[in-house]
């Protein structure tokens, strides 16, 4: 019998093979050096040091990793960047022992390199874009972490981006809030296997759903945010940020504090103030919608809504079966994603709510189809969850299956 694994999506293999496909022509179709990543141009020197690691979400396959040597937000042309392999690793894969900054490293391998020529400090390291290879959905967003010691691999996950922009005092709080230790922030607690640590894995996607559902809704308003304005791409980080300090200052438990309206709403205009002082040093005029007092009310019920659902359909504890924990977290992101989209109060995403809440256990057979291999979330994301869904959930049952 196969061992079971938390990443076993087929239909992801589809998206990623495209997506390889013109990684490669980036390549090798005439681009430039700049578009190659680092490795590309840093192919020899005793002052090049591999930065190593792992991004996840899920792991978060043909991301970008870049060194935000300013911390600024973006990548300036200078900042040396690489990709993500299929299983989220960059510079070197302990599952494959593949070194893609070695002498034996292949022109398409060299792309997962981050070889830097010289060492970085007090840098930060940023994720953007790729696909998430537990939901097989694309990645939006931006994660980071504060860049260590070379030697260290670095774990690029929503624990780390909460405290990859506060000082250590900051951090120190926060972990306390959290009740994390130091090191949960560099446990991969999404690792391939029959079990993964539902209690981090429960922590992360709570704290990451606020962070990039609040930054979705900022980037609805500011659309100038993005590179070619010089400009972020979207207001993660500053959301994350806004998020830590909110929490840290919180006097009650963080399961409190994130269905809070008054502490998310205070998150999202913080953040937005941040985004704004960013126009105002572009000199960009600010969109009409931005006097729109109102704007993140909804957004706001939907995570209050979330957070509870979260704990139903992927509970913190320590060793959860790995079918479990990827149904659940594909569930989730079907509700993220109806949130997400939503302009004004949808019915629809109503009774996507009430569906997953109110049938825990008439929903099991989706759920066995959320958590195989073959299972994909697109038509249950665009299914409008009727009446008679929520009564005879056994009907959605094929929704999960490609």
């Amino acid at each position: 019998m196969r061992k079971s694994s938390l990443y076993q999506s087929n239909p992801l293999n589809f998206k990623l093979n495209l997506l390889a496909l013109s990684l490669a022509c980036i390549t090798s179709c005439g681009g430039s050096n700049q578009d190659r990543g680092t490795a590309a141009i840093n192919t020899s020197g005793n002052t090049e040091i591999n930065i190593k690691g792992l991004a996840i979400d899920g792991h978060l396959a043909r991301a970008k990793v870049y060194i935000d040597s300013d911390n600024n937000g973006l990548r300036d042309a200078w900042e040396p960047f690489a990709f993500t392999d299929n299983e989220g690793y960059f510079s070197y894969n302990p599952n494959s022992q593949k070194n893609y900054c070695g002498p034996s490293a292949t022109t398409d391998e060299a792309q997962f390199c981050l070889k830097p020529a010289r060492q970085y400090d007090n840098a930060t390291l940023r994720i953007t874009g790729g696909y998430d290879t537990l939901t097989g959905e694309p990645f939006n967003g931006q994660m980071s972490v504060r860049l260590k010691d070379a030697a260290n691999n670095h774990v690029v996950s929503p624990l780390s981006s909460l405290t990859s922009g506060l000082t250590e005092t900051q951090s120190a709080a926060l972990l306390a809030k959290l009740k994390l230790k130091s090191s949960d922030l560099t446990e991969d607690y999404t690792t391939p296997g029959a079990s993964v640590n539902g209690e981090l894995f429960n922590t992360a996607v709570k704290l990451h759903k606020v962070a990039s559902l609040l930054s979705k809704k900022i980037g609805d308003v500011y659309t100038a945010l993005g590179d070619e304005n010089g400009l972020p791409s979207d207001a993660s980080s500053h959301a994350y940020e806004e998020l830590a300090k909110s929490l840290i200052s919180y006097s009650g438990s963080v399961d409190e504090a994130l269905t809070n309206a008054t502490l998310l709403k205070t998150v999202a205009k913080n953040a937005e103030q941040a985004v704004q002082k960013r126009y105002a040093d572009k000199e960009l005029t600010l969109p009409s919608q931005s006097s729109n007092e109102n704007k993140f009310d909804l957004i706001v019920d939907r995570l209050q809504q979330l957070a509870p659902l979260i704990d139903q359909l992927l509970p913190a504890v320590k060793n959860m079966r790995a079918e479990e924990a990827r149904a659940g977290a594909r569930a989730i992101e079907v509700l993220g994603a109806k949130s997400a989209n939503e302009k004004e109060k949808d019915a629809a995403t109503d009774r996507a709510f009430k569906f997953f809440h109110d049938n825990q256990a008439g929903n099991e057979e989706l759920m066995e189809n959320l958590a195989s291999e073959q299972a994909d979330i697109t038509r249950l994301t665009e299914h409008p969850f009727s009446d008679d869904d929520i009564k005879n959930p056994q009907n959605l049952k094929h929704l999960g299956q490609v």
